[in-house]
């Protein structure tokens, strides 16, 4: 009996590691960290562009930062696309990425790129908040447009949000609060997060709960606050009034790849109106950064409704560990 137990553990974790890991015949490999519809169609679209054998591995921001640094000199993947810029800020400064200059560089905003071409933006998202007015009125509470209003005790149990532990999402929430409240941020913090009953280590899974009617409301990339709940009424996005941010969701080529140049193509790709259409075109829309599109973030960012902060992917890079130092230590789950 315990021989075939071995044999039994030994297969599964052979069954695991495989499907974390590329196909032999895979010619690209990537780790992503958008909506996994997203993920997949950057995988079929490219695939069939390309004529290329493609395959991806879905992770959380925080999560696939940790996944490539776990293994920098034996990467598994070629390019990792998807996520707010200051994570790749940071898998810069710890020696993951190589430089390559895509060839649509040209038409993405300066502000959205890194100076020395180790990271470009391929798609922007507004943080907001996504609410089911049904759910709410039901508790005799209005759709929220501030901060002030979520930190509350008549939202305890509603709010659904991501932990900054894992998700380029929260930690996009936690960096918004410090700019906005400063020496008060901790205490901002605490009380949003008292009102939210369980985190999601994912940034898209919150919608997906108030989808579900299992929440009131979320904390979330607004492109994501799209469909209906079972009982078939739309969804609503509001922003906060204090103001709010977005994320430069980004790409970089991986040092030490298995397949360079084959990631250098698919950056090619994804740099220009054919690779960034995908997400514009998906069924959570997001916003191009190319301005080979029109609605491309930055054409969005010269509106003043809602108050938008900048991005600032160095400072919060910097700024980054602090807070989740911070976060770790409130014991939050």
């Amino acid at each position: 009996m315990r021989s075939r137990l071995l044999v039994l553990a030994a297969v599964m974790v052979s069954l695991l590691l495989s499907a974390c890991s590329p196909a032999k015949t895979q010619q690209l490999f990537f780790i992503c960290s958008n909506e996994e519809s997203i993920c997949q169609a950057w995988r079929d679209a490219y695939a069939a562009s390309s004529g290329k054998n493609v395959g991806y591995l879905r992770l959380p921001t925080a999560q696939a930062l940790t996944r490539i640094a776990s293994s920098p000199k034996n990467l598994d993947f070629d390019v990792w696309v998807g996520g707010p810029a200051e994570n790749f800020v940071l898998a810069r400064r710890r020696g993951l990425l190589a430089p390559y200059q895509p060839r649509g560089l040209a038409s993405i905003p300066a502000d959205m790129h890194d100076s020395e071409n180790y990271w470009f933006g391929v798609y922007g998202s507004l943080l907001g908040f996504c609410s089911n007015r049904q759910a709410l009125a039901a508790k005799g509470l209005p759709i929220p447009t501030s901060w002030a209003e979520l930190r509350e005790k008549k939202y305890r149990k509603l709010v659904a949000a991501s932990s900054p532990l894992t998700s380029g999402t929260a930690f996009t929430v936690v960096r918004v609060l410090d700019e906005i409240y400063g020496s008060q941020a901790k205490s901002a913090i605490r009380e949003i997060y008292a009102n939210v009953p369980r985190l999601t280590n994912s940034g898209t899974a919150p919608v997906q709960l108030v989808q579900a009617g299992e929440a009131g409301l979320a904390i979330t990339f607004t492109p994501y606050c799209v469909g209906k709940t079972p009982s078939g009424q739309n969804l609503e996005i509001s922003y906060p009034r204090e103001g709010t941010s977005y994320e430069i969701g980004s790409a970089a080529l991986l040092k030490n790849s298995q397949h360079p140049e084959e990631g250098k193509a698919f950056l090619d790709w994804l740099s220009q109106k054919p690779g960034q259409e995908v997400a514009v075109k998906s069924p959570t829309p997001q916003l191009a950064i190319t301005n080979q599109i029109p609605g491309s973030l930055a054409s969005r960012l010269q509106r003043k409704d809602p108050h938008i902060l900048p991005a600032r992917p160095q400072k919060s890079a910097v700024d980054r560990d602090r807070w989740l130092a911070w976060f770790a230590s409130q014991g939050w789950d």
